[in-house]
């Protein structure tokens, strides 16, 4: 096999024929699954044509290359955001682009896949005698370096280039959340115990999908006990818990949400959230945002518009187009285009003074 010119570049040149055959070998390997062949941080560099500086760097520290901040939850509390700086970013799509892309996750899986959304997620579950919903604990915090290092050896890449890869897509040495590659990481890390629990429930004629860290089992005469206790082995087995305060056994009698969508009868968006994204609209039209503002935590206008025009978008996914009034949405982005003008308008009035 032919070792290409990337590769030449960064062999020795006193390497001897067996060596150079074994390399070769590697390479074909990695060829055969669809997966680039990466011989060193030096060669991956070149390949990606990033000074191989920066990817010792960042490989060695990766602290200093993140913007952490927080985001409310939609209920309650604050979720911790470790965002790439753009380099890194640049790098770690790279990654999913050519590496974990190739690998299809698990059937059962929703989430971080192109096609696959809650909503077909919550389909599955559509008119069940029971859901039980099961949510893994701490989830992107509780995949570490090592479970990343043991995904890309096994993929077929040598030690070496496993630490440096893992070490390019974890922080403080665990998956961050606000990473390009940490969903598909973390469904390729979970790939064999979805598979363990997709053999378990089509046994017993169970249905089962995962989105992220949300579990759903659904069907008739479920034994939840032994079902859970299935499911509590299974993830211990890769240092993952159970969230046993997120533990739901809901009946047909009660109201069944899957990932924000009730599943009783219809695929639809509960009537309280409805209701709620009319009312935000109607004081915003009514009042304006400065009044709105002061009832609500959302004190960034542009945050409050973007997750409105985002709730609008989300109903008219799970409902028909009808549901939201388009005018109401047209509204809501010329409030956006208005306030990110003032906003810029600001900030070039302050670089003029300086």
């Amino acid at each position: 096999m032919l070792i290409t010119r990337e590769i030449d570049l960064v062999l020795d040149e006193n390497l001897g024929v067996a060596a150079k055959e074994n390399i070769s070998a590697y390479c074909g390997k990695l060829s055969e699954r669809g997966l680039p062949a990466i011989l060193s941080a030096d060669h991956f560099s070149l390949m990606i044509g990033v000074d191989g500086r920066y990817i010792y760097g960042v490989s060695n520290n990766a602290d200093r290359y993140y913007r952490v901040f927080q985001l409310p939850k939609r209920r309650e509390g604050f979720r911790t955001i470790c965002e790439p700086l753009p380099i890194l970013k640049m790098i770690q799509r790279w990654i999913l682009d050519n590496i974990l892309s190739k690998i299809p996750p698990a059937k059962c899986v929703n989430s971080y896949i192109v096609g696959r959304s809650i909503k077909s997620n919550a389909r599955l579950h559509l008119g069940q005698e029971s859901l039980i919903k099961l949510d893994v604990k701490d989830f992107f915090g509780s995949i570490s370096s090592h479970h990343v290092y043991k995904l890309f050896f096994d993929l077929g890449y040598t030690k070496a280039v496993s630490v440096f890869l893992s070490r390019l897509c974890t922080y403080k040495g665990f998956l961050p959340q606000g990473s390009p590659t940490s969903g598909s990481i973390s469904n390729l890390v979970l790939r064999g115990v979805d598979e363990a629990l997709l053999t378990f429930c089509t046994e017993r004629k169970i249905r089962y999908t995962r989105y992220a860290d949300d579990m759903c089992f659904s069907g008739t005469n479920i034994a939840a006990p032994d079902l859970i206790e299935f499911v509590r082995k299974n993830l211990g087995e890769l240092g993952l818990k159970l969230n046993n305060d997120k533990m739901r056994i809901l009946k047909q009698s009660h109201r069944q949400i899957v990932t924000g969508i009730v599943v009783n009868k219809r695929l639809a968006v509960p009537r309280l959230r409805r209701q709620r994204l009319r009312q935000e609209i109607y004081y915003l039209k009514k009042f304006g945002f400065v009044s709105h503002a002061m009832n609500t935590d959302d004190s960034d206008p542009v945050a409050l518009l973007r997750r409105l025009i985002g709730e609008c978008a989300f109903l008219m996914h799970i409902h028909s187009k009808d549901v939201v009034d388009i005018r109401d949405i047209e509204f809501l982005k010329a409030l956006l285009r208005e306030e990110l003008a003032r906003q810029r308008h600001w900030t070039n009035g302050d670089e003029d003074l300086f």
